[in-house]
């Protein structure tokens, strides 16, 4: 069942990132030759000696463009960076861990070895004492 979620999920990532990507694409294919027709566009108002008009027109499309790069570039980094963190962050709580008869504590919620066939769910009896370092489990912490 644990590879069924993970395949769907990774699915859902993938469908998300051709999303995404179409929409970065529109950006580098806009930002950049606004800002390079606006320049265009300012030089050839200013050697009009007057004849022409929309310099104020050309001067937005290089802000507009200049802009929509930047926060383009800056949305590219991010995606790249929560796609390394969501890798490594998910590879955490897959449970990796075999059943082998050996609890190992510091994967405690991970492994099946630690706790009853609940899953590691209130695996420790409610004795009184409440154990700090497995505080979502014990009964007397809460």
């Amino acid at each position: 069942m644990a590879q069924g979620l993970v395949g769907a999920r990774r699915r859902r990532i993938v469908a998300t990132a051709r999303r995404t990507r179409r929409i970065f694409l529109c950006g580098l294919f806009t930002g950049i030759p606004a800002i390079v027709l606006g320049v265009k566009a300012r030089k050839q108002v200013a050697a009009s000696g007057g004849r022409l008009d929309g310099d104020g027109n050309a001067l937005a499309g290089i802000i507009t463009g200049a802009i929509g790069t930047v926060l383009q570039t800056v949305g590219i980094a991010a995606v790249v960076g929560l796609a390394m963190l969501g890798n490594t962050v998910s590879s955490d709580f897959i449970n990796t861990d075999p059943v082998d008869g050996v609890c190992n504590e510091d994967r405690w919620l991970q492994d099946p070895d630690c706790g009853s066939s609940s899953g590691g769910v209130n695996t420790d009896p409610a004795d009184g004492v409440c154990n700090a370092e497995r505080w979502m489990q014990d009964p007397d912490c809460g």
